[in-house]
């Protein structure tokens, strides 16, 4: 919910991964207890696997609409 709605503000690429489904073993083991989580990153630099996807910017657990909105914004500047 929180996302589409500021989808509907900032439009972004978008990308769902279900841990519990067996080709996504390796994100399960790093964030089992830890979702929900969304990543953050400039899309020239998107990285796929969850090793390199771990050096991302990152919101955990709860977030509200201005906490990805700023996280966005952040990572726009540094492209």
């Amino acid at each position: 919910m929180v996302l589409s709605r500021v989808w509907d503000r900032k439009q972004f690429e978008f990308e769902e991964t279900d841990i519990i489904d067996s080709g996504s073993k390796a994100w399960r083991n790093y964030y089992e207890f830890d979702v929900p989580v969304i990543h953050v990153e400039n899309t020239k630099r998107l990285k796929a696997s969850p090793i390199e996807a771990i050096k991302s910017q990152k919101l955990m657990h709860r977030f509200t609409e201005q906490e990805v909105e700023a996280l966005i914004e952040q990572v726009e500047k540094i492209a």
